[in-house]
């Protein structure tokens, strides 16, 4: 994982980590993960009932008003936002 992340074994397996600062960042994660996965932005998409678009859009890291404004409170408030990408997860279990 790019963008100060980590990788590591835990007791399930690999997992990636690391900090998100952008909705940039958060797209390239979320690609990654949907990736791993195996699963195209479309398949994504008709699993969650969204249109591949708005996958391809949080992928790129579009700004919006509500992430734009988002990461810059958690960034005026001193929070940091943290994610891991579990890769043993290969099938959803609901």
């Amino acid at each position: 994982m790019n963008h100060d992340g980590h990788s590591g074994a835990d007791a399930r397996g690999s997992s990636y980590w690391g900090r998100v600062r952008s909705p940039e960042m958060l797209g390239d994660i979320v690609r990654q993960a949907r990736e791993i996965q195996g699963l195209s932005q479309r398949q994504l998409g008709a699993r969650l009932g969204i249109g591949q678009r708005w996958i391809w859009d949080l992928e790129q890291g579009k700004p919006g008003i509500f992430t734009t404004r988002l990461f810059r409170i958690l960034d005026e408030l001193g929070v940091r936002v943290l994610v891991e990408i579990d890769d043993t997860k290969t099938e959803r279990h609901d």
